[in-house]
């Protein structure tokens, strides 16, 4: 199932949700896990809203869950209210400059084209299909 709303998810969650955390166990990323700081927000409670940042969506936490939830939208829609924390931020901002998640480097570029390769760009295709 998929929320448009966050308040359309946490009915959803505050009707059916058992609070056996199989979602959290089942996660795959380091603690703190993102899907733990969602239902934390639906449910009122103290969140490391950073970790929301942290889900690699691969819907193992949706997979598992029992009752057919999915708590994995619940990460993405939660991401909507809190902004990326700023070590994220710059690689979000490479990207929308750049194209990519690194800027290019110019010690790299010297040493690029005494090897002969080809000179790199920055990917506007790339940059304005993320705008």
């Amino acid at each position: 199932m998929v929320y448009k709303e966050l308040e359309d998810a946490k009915e959803v969650f505050h009707a059916k949700c058992r609070h056996c955390y199989t979602c959290i166990k089942s996660c795959q990323v380091e603690d703190p896990k993102p899907v733990e700081a969602a239902l934390n927000i639906i449910f009122d409670k103290p969140a490391n809203v950073d970790s929301l940042w942290r889900c690699v969506n691969c819907h193992t936490c949706s997979y598992a869950c029992p009752e057919n939830l999915d708590p994995r939208s619940l990460v993405y829609l939660a991401r909507r209210r809190f902004p990326p924390p700023p070590k994220l931020q710059v690689f979000i901002n490479n990207i929308l400059s750049v194209g990519a998640v690194m800027e290019l480097n110019p010690e790299i570029e010297e040493i690029r084209k005494a090897c002969g390769a080809i000179k790199l760009k920055p990917a506007k295709d790339v940059v304005e299909a993320l705008r």
